[in-house]
């Protein structure tokens, strides 16, 4: 509410309620990424802690914590993940190579939350936690790293089976002896954008993109695009913020993509900017309401 004050809004609600709560400034003018930045920083602010245990209870959380090594997951919602349970999440980071990880604000509450100063380290998931990652990391020594991975196995594979019919299919073979240079484009949110972009990197680096008769010469430029937060610190050049559809289509219209990956409701749109190319449903909760599993959140 524009001129609320949310520290007495705070103050007011604990001494009513008796219990530590949190106030967050949603003014609902932006993306819902800006207010889970502010939701993840204020809530391990308020209940990320070593201090107030008591001597026994501190020991037990701490011993448990060192014990197991956990890493923790910030960033993990349904929005971003496309995930509304923590079960394919779990799975997902054991085949990353991800031990013993709790996924903050999945499948668990606040008592979880109470464990992070105590975690080996914490993988950031959506560009909305990173500023709750570097909190914990100025005040408890918690090192970070980001990543993202909730990909899809299904869309994954698509992806390797879509670049490689891109440079081996017959009509394109002859351009790939002049090194042409195929050119992506994946719209999503950064951090899933910069996970497919190192999976395609991968597969040319692998040779998986190699025809039997010979290997292709030819090179991949990706770029990325989002419709909501941006880290400059995980960009390169080319990765694009898009304030609007009307930047979209004119990206469309400026680079002649060979491969679009993004939410399904967007195919509609690159159509009628022109383009004729290969695309890749790749569901964005953000953008059409659909998930990557069966569930189905707010509609029916």
């Amino acid at each position: 509410v524009i001129g609320t004050d949310m520290k007495a809004l705070k103050r007011m609600a604990e001494k009513k309620l008796g219990v530590p709560c949190i106030a967050i400034n949603a003014i609902g003018t932006r993306y819902y990424d800006e207010g889970e930045e502010e939701a993840w920083l204020q809530l391990f602010k308020e209940f990320a802690y070593k201090d107030n245990a008591s001597e026994k209870g501190e020991d037990i959380v701490t011993r448990e914590i060192v014990d197991k090594e956990y890493t923790g997951i910030i960033g993990a919602t349904p929005l971003e993940t496309g995930y509304s349970t923590e079960k394919p999440l779990l799975k997902a980071c054991t085949e990353y190579g991800i031990d013993s990880p709790i996924i903050f604000g999945m499948g668990n509450g606040l008592e979880d939350i109470s464990k992070a100063p105590f975690c080996k380290k914490n993988i950031v998931v959506s560009v909305a936690g990173l500023k709750a990652a570097g909190y914990l990391e100025d005040k408890f020594g918690i090192p970070y790293e980001v990543a993202f991975p909730f990909i899809p196995e299904e869309i994954k594979e698509s992806v390797r089976y879509e670049v490689k019919k891109l440079f081996n299919t017959a009509s394109e073979r002859d351009d790939l002896e002049n090194n042409t240079t195929k050119k992506i484009l994946i719209i999503h949110t950064q951090f899933a954008a910069n996970e497919l972009k190192a999976i395609i990197r991968e597969a040319v680096s692998n040779n998986n993109i190699d025809s039997p008769e010979k290997p292709a010469s030819g090179t991949v430029s990706v770029d990325t695009a989002t419709f909501f937060m941006k880290s400059d610190n995980y960009s390169e050049e080319g990765d694009i913020h898009l304030s609007g559809e009307d930047d979209l289509w004119e990206i469309i219209h400026k680079k002649e993509y060979d491969l679009i990956i993004a939410d399904g409701d967007i195919e509609r749109l690159v159509q009628a900017a022109g383009y004729e190319g290969r695309f890749i449903n790749y569901p964005h909760f953000a953008i059409s309401g659909n998930m990557n599993d069966d569930s189905v959140l707010f509609f029916s």
